[in-house]
C-alpha cells in the first residue's frame, strides 16, 4: 500500500476503517502498532514545535555510572559512542532538543487512542471493549549515560500498561504486579473465552486485573531479558537478565566485564551494583542458574546466535571524548596469589565461609574426613 500522508494518522485511519467493517454482534482483536517515536522522530507538521518551551531538567546524566559504584565497562565505555549521551548518533545534538521531537511525534499516537476510543463511544462498544495501550520497549535517555533500547537496565525494559475494561476492571484502580510482553496473548486468550495453545509460555493477568485475584496470590513468573550483540551496533554485548521480584541479575556473554545485581525496589535507578556484595552471595548464585535453566531452548539447548557481518559496525566516538573505562581495581593483583583459582570454583556456603574468614578456598586441600569442616 502507497503512503499517502503522515503515517501515524494513515494506519488510524486504516484501524477505524477496519473496525467499521465487523459487525458488531462478533467479537473481534485488533492490534495497532505505531512506530511513531522509532528514530529518527518525525512530528505531524500540527505538532511542529509544540513542546518548543517544555522544561527537560528532569533528564538523567548518567553520572553515577562510576568504577566506584561498580558499574560495567561497556557501560561507561559507551558513553561516548553511537548509543551514548555525549555522542549519540555521532552528533552533537542535545538530548532535550531530541525530546521536543521525541514528544512532538508521540502526540500523534495520543490523538490515534483518542480517535479509536471515539469510534468505540460513537458506536456503542466502549462498554463492552477491552483497550490495552503498551509498548514493546523503553528508551534510555541519558540513563547510565546511555540512550537506546538494547540492555537489561529499567529504563530498557519497563514499560507503560494502561487498560480500560469497563466492569471488568476498576476504574482508576493500579497494579503493583510485574507482567511481561509475553502475558498478553494469553490474557487476550482467556477474555476471549479461547484455549491455550500448549506452546505458550506467558501467564493470564486477566483474574489480576479485575481484582479476582489477590496481588500476594499472584505467582508472579520471573523476567528473563535476552540481547544478542549485533556487529552493527557492537558497542552493547550479548546480555542474559533476570528479575525476580526485586532484585534483578545480569550477565553479559563474549566479554571481560562486570555481572551486575540490584535491588530494584530500593534502588530504582540501578546506581549501586551489588554484585559483590557478601549480604546478596546466595541471592546472586541463585539467580544465576534460574537464568541459565530458563535460557534453555525447546531442544534443551543453551545457544547464541549471530549473523553474517557485511561492514565494520559503527565504531565512531568523538575525538575529544572520554577514553576507554579501566578494569575494576578489585581485578588488579600482585602476582602468586593463594586465591587466583577463585574466579573458577562455584561460589558454595563452604567456599564463602572461607573468603568471610579471610582465607583461600582450596577445596581439593580440605580434609573431609571431618563432617563438621571449618575454616
Amino acid at each position: 500500500v502507497k503512503q499517502r500522508g503522515y503515517i501515524t494518522d494513515e494506519l488510524t485511519d486504516y484501524a477505524v476503517d477496519w473496525l467499521s467493517r465487523q459487525q458488531n454482534d462478533r467479537a473481534f482483536f485488533l492490534n495497532l502498532s505505531h512506530k511513531a517515536v522509532h528514530a529518527n522522530f518525525t512530528p505531524a507538521a500540527r505538532n511542529q514545535g509544540r513542546y518548543a518551551d517544555a522544561d527537560h531538567s528532569f533528564l538523567p546524566t548518567g553520572k553515577q555510572s562510576t568504577a566506584q559504584n561498580n558499574a560495567p565497562r561497556w557501560v561507561r565505555d559507551q558513553r561516548n559512542s553511537w548509543h551514548g549521551i555525549d555522542f549519540f548518533y555521532a552528533s552533537d545534538r542535545k538530548m532535550s532538543d531530541y525530546l521536543r521531537d521525541y514528544f512532538a511525534a508521540l502526540s500523534a499516537v495520543d490523538d490515534s487512542v483518542g480517535a479509536l476510543w471515539s469510534y468505540l463511544e460513537a458506536n456503542d462498544l466502549a462498554d463492552e471493549t477491552m483497550v490495552v495501550f503498551y509498548s514493546d520497549n523503553g528508551f534510555l535517555i541519558g540513563d547510565h549515560g546511555l540512550i537506546d533500547k538494547r540492555n537489561a537496565y529499567e529504563g530498557s525494559v519497563r514499560v507503560p500498561m494502561v487498560v480500560t475494561a469497563p466492569g471488568k476492571i476498576p476504574a482508576g484502580s493500579t497494579n503493583d504486579a510485574m507482567v511481561r510482553n509475553l502475558d498478553l496473548a494469553p490474557t487476550f486468550l482467556e477474555v476471549a473465552g479461547a484455549e491455550l495453545p500448549p506452546q505458550f509460555e506467558g501467564e493470564s493477568w486477566w483474574q489480576l486485573a479485575t481484582g479476582e485475584l489477590a496481588l500476594d496470590d499472584w505467582n508472579e513468573p520471573d523476567f528473563v531479558y535476552e540481547y544478542f550483540w549485533e556487529w552493527s551496533f557492537p558497542m552493547t554485548p550479548t546480555t542474559f537478565a533476570i528479575q525476580r521480584g526485586p532484585l534483578k541479575y545480569i550477565q553479559y556473554h563474549g566479554i571481560w566485564d562486570l555481572e551486575e545485581l540490584y535491588d530494584v525496589d530500593a534502588d530504582p535507578l540501578e546506581i549501586h551494583n551489588l554484585i559483590n556484595d557478601p549480604e546478596y552471595y546466595q541471592d546472586r548464585q541463585t539467580l544465576r542458574h534460574a537464568l541459565y535453566e530458563q535460557l534453555e531452548n525447546r531442544t534443551g539447548n543453551h545457544a547464541v546466535p549471530f549473523h553474517a557481518r557485511l561492514a565494520e559496525g559503527i565504531n565512531l566516538r568523538d575525538e575529544n571524548g572520554t577514553t576507554a573505562a579501566p578494569f575494576p581495581d578489585a581485578w588488579k593483583v600482585k602476582p602468586n596469589r593463594p586465591d587466583r583459582l577463585n574466579g573458577l570454583l562455584p561460589d558454595t556456603p563452604e567456599k564463602k565461609r572461607y573468603l568471610d574468614a579471610g582465607k583461600p578456598y582450596l577445596p581439593w586441600l580440605i580434609d573431609r574426613s571431618d563432617s563438621n569442616v571449618e575454616p
